[in-house]
């Protein structure tokens, strides 16, 4: 396994680290004030913690004691154990947390194979993971593309409707045996054989 320290190193060499604030209410930073966090950064999950508000009820053991409004810490994952976190640094105020004015890191790949067995990180997965968060755009659709939906759309709407048609008994039909409906053949005022 690649070392962790080496990988978040290797992160902030090729995807660089952003000057942060701390102050969360908008006053000026001061010198002692500002830090640099890298963009990336890959973490243990059973280590990372942050302060989240919120409503949480308290225990004594097994006993209820009481219901509490504020800001508590907490594990950031508990729902992921014993597993390596690819995280990005995030620019989004939270009001559930209350540091993240000044950027929170949300994490964005869990080292973990479709079954949820652990997977080791490995720089060419980080390094694709980057690639495709930081680079990730949808193509644009040309003339050519949207004609090719819009037949295609028409073509499944022939098809439903050619489907409709050779069916055993159509719902009007049905209807019509059933006596569920009526027929007005013939009765818009013309006659057939010039009768």
């Amino acid at each position: 396994m690649e070392n962790i320290k080496l990988i978040n190193k290797r992160l902030t060499k090729l995807y660089g680290s952003v000057i942060v604030g701390k102050d969360r209410f908008g006053g000026i930073f001061k010198q002692g004030d500002l830090s640099r966090r890298p963009t990336f950064r890959l973490v243990w999950s059973e280590t990372e913690y942050e302060k989240r508000y919120g409503t949480y009820n308290v225990f004594y053991g097994n006993l209820f004691v009481r219901t509490e409004t504020g800001t508590l810490e907490m594990k950031k994952y508990p729902y992921v154990k014993d597993r390596y976190i690819l995280e990005r640094l995030v620019h989004m105020p939270n009001p559930e947390l209350p540091e993240s004015n000044a950027g929170h890191y949300e994490g964005v790949f869990v080292f973990q194979d479709k079954h949820g067995n652990y997977l080791k990180p490995i720089w060419k997965a980080i390094e694709y993971a980057c690639q495709r968060l930081l680079n990730a755009q949808v193509a644009p659709k040309n003339a050519e593309m949207l004609a090719g939906e819009e037949r295609d759309a028409k073509d499944k709407e022939t098809a439903e409707f050619l489907d409709y048609l050779n069916q055993d008994a159509p719902a009007f039909q049905g209807a019509l045996a059933d006596r569920e409906a009526i027929s007005m053949a013939g009765l818009d005022g013309t006659r057939k054989n010039g009768q």
